[in-house]
């Protein structure tokens, strides 16, 4: 399973909404004098399992109550600016193999809450040392009520707020503080431009761990990759996270085509119809190229050499059809000298070396 992280920025009011949403309940924000109402998904959806919030040790119970906890931080001093960030809403991926059933196979809460939550307790604790962290596990199911087109989706919302607690003081520490020298410096890796990328990682493999970790426990695969495809060095395109909407979408745009029993002919029909309709969006396209050809397996038998001297072949038969000579003949020139620098030995270099002096 490849492990999926999002992360955005949150600010004043935004921060008590998602805390609504993730939870299925109705929180006010007091600062902003808004409520926002979410308890009805509750039932609806049913796909709440269990939820948290961690604290370092000596934070005020008080705020354990998500309502006070944010308004607390929305006005204190060090979040003074409209625009200051108040937290990170952050989403995981987990293994579907992670859900745990009772007898009859029906998913059981209780059980998943106690495989899992003291190994999420801990991760939380270790990676997010002094800050408050607020998580719930959401596992989106057609058995759980979420509608017959869902698919199984396990997975674990948490918010990290931006701010330590000063316990001394009794107040909400700046982001920043002054060393020695007088330079300023970010108490979170993750709001340090030159750290962040280090953390996120560290974050992504230590979940990964984890999850892997609890798949020995049950005796099957650790199958949890965190790395990107580039670093795996697999040739495979990335995808975008979608809306539900945006993904519903495709998913219905693949079943219409269906019949058609080809992923290319599918792809190139969605394409059509979308051309001449209302389009698909830029992520939307990249998704639908990016499981239907690029990442198909069928059509990516062939070695790397010989996919390089299509796409030459490609680029030849172009020129000859009249299209413009030096911009074919340059895209010609630096596709044959990556491949080359890359240790694939083109067979049209000297063609392309003729023709790229006859397109200047």
């Amino acid at each position: 399973m490849e492990l999926t992280f999002i992360m955005k920025n949150r600010h004043h009011f935004e921060t008590v909404a998602k805390c609504a949403y993730i939870d299925r309940e109705d929180y006010r924000d007091f600062a902003e004098n808004k409520s926002y109402s979410f308890s009805w998904m509750k039932e609806k959806k049913n796909d709440l399992m269990f939820k948290n919030t961690i604290m370092p040790d000596g934070t005020p119970e008080a705020f354990m109550n998500l309502e006070k906890l944010c308004e607390s931080l929305e006005q204190c001093e060090a979040n003074s600016r409209y625009d200051s960030l108040i937290s990170r809403d952050c989403i995981f991926s987990i293994s579907n193999d992670l859900v745990m059933r009772d007898e009859d196979g029906h998913i059981d809460k209780t059980a998943i809450e106690g495989f899992l939550k003291p190994d999420l307790d801990q991760y939380f604790r270790e990676n997010f040392n002094n800050y408050i962290v607020h998580y719930a596990v959401h596992m989106n199911s057609a058995e759980l009520g979420g509608g017959e087109d869902i698919n199984d989706n396990f997975h674990v919302h948490f918010i990290v707020f931006a701010n330590q607690y000063d316990i001394e003081n009794g107040t909400w520490l700046k982001k920043t503080y002054k060393d020695e020298t007088g330079r300023f410096i970010y108490y979170s890796d993750l709001d340090d431009k030159h750290r962040s990328s280090q953390k996120i990682d560290s974050l992504r493999k230590n979940m990964a761990s984890l999850q892997n970790h609890k798949l020995r426990e049950l005796g099957l695969d650790a199958n949890v990759q965190y790395q990107s495809f580039k670093k795996r060095q697999e040739d495979r395109l990335y995808t975008y996270h979608l809306s539900r909407f945006h993904y519903n979408e495709l998913q219905e745009l693949k079943k219409k085509y269906a019949y058609l029993n080809d992923d290319v002919a599918i792809y190139h029909a969605i394409m059509k119809e979308r051309n001449n309709g209302a389009t698909l969006t830029k992520k939307q396209k990249h998704n639908l190229y990016a499981e239907l050809i690029y990442n198909n397996k069928n059509i990516k038998n062939q070695s790397k050499e010989q996919a390089v001297n299509d796409a030459l072949d490609k680029s030849f038969l172009n020129k000859s059809l009249g299209y413009k000579a030096k911009s074919t003949a340059t895209n010609i020139k630096n596709t044959t000298l990556r491949e080359i620098s890359k240790g694939v030995q083109s067979t049209h270099q000297a063609e392309m070396e003729e023709i790229y002096r006859r397109g200047r």
